[in-house]
């Protein structure tokens, strides 16, 4: 768990910083041109996670480490202080309440714990993030789509959110089993996809649990609980 000065791994913690902040500017650039901050919200919510594809290439879970622990300080310090500034303006939609407002910082939050935790593994935090940022971030933008959607008796999500959720989910777990095998993580390909297919059912069934006075918390419960099936599986 020592930290060792690594050039590789300055180098790829430097450049997920600039692609991160870079996706945060296309996505401020496209609110300034008319789009409603919840389309850059959920821009940034599919792009940003997708950076954990080069978690193998990691020397120490602290260099990984160093990336949401920066971006969540950052962002919570424009959410507070700096009402005006684009980090803010690109990811809060006007009249959010102050809860929900802050949903990405809990997903920074949560790719923190992922990496930490399954750090030695690599799938489960890889999966896992994918799950919510594709997966979550995919399930309102499919629902919207359907004029005639079936709303599960316990809230406000559809059946339609749910299997939209369920597709992207398991598309983006299989791109993360992708690059585990790609980049030298021992796994074996058929438990590997057997985790993928549980993990993606468990983080879309949480999901659709996830109402009420949870609902706003679900970059928390969506990844953790997806993930702790998928290590469950492969340990």
């Amino acid at each position: 768990m020592l930290l060792c000065f690594s050039l590789k791994d300055l180098a790829i913690l430097i450049a997920v910083y600039i692609y991160v902040l870079c996706i945060i500017g296309v996505g401020e650039l496209i609110r300034r041109r008319g789009r409603h901050p919840g389309i850059t919200r959920k821009m940034i919510h599919f792009l940003a996670g997708d950076a954990i594809l080069i978690l193998p290439l990691f020397s120490s879970p602290i260099w990984p480490a160093m990336i949401p622990i920066g971006l969540g300080l950052m962002v919570a310090f424009a959410f507070t202080f700096l009402k005006k500034s684009p980090i803010t303006t690109a990811m809060i939609e006007p009249g959010d309440t102050a809860v929900h407002a802050y949903g990405p910082v809990y997903y920074i939050i949560s790719i923190l714990i992922l990496v930490i935790a399954f750090w030695e593994w690599k799938l489960p935090a890889m999966a896992a993030t994918f799950i919510m940022a594709w997966g979550d971030g995919a399930a309102t933008l499919v629902a919207k789509r359907f004029k005639n959607r079936h709303v599960f008796p316990w809230g406000d999500k559809s059946l339609e959110g749910s299997l939209g959720m369920l597709i992207f989910s398991l598309a983006g777990s299989l791109l993360s089993l992708a690059a585990c095998i790609a980049l030298g993580v021992q796994i074996p390909p058929m438990k590997g996809l057997t985790a993928c297919v549980v993990g993606s059912l468990v983080g879309t069934l949480v999901e659709a649990l996830t109402v009420g006075a949870i609902r706003p918390f679900d970059n928390f419960t969506v990844p953790l609980t997806s993930a702790l099936a998928i290590w469950l599986i492969i340990k």
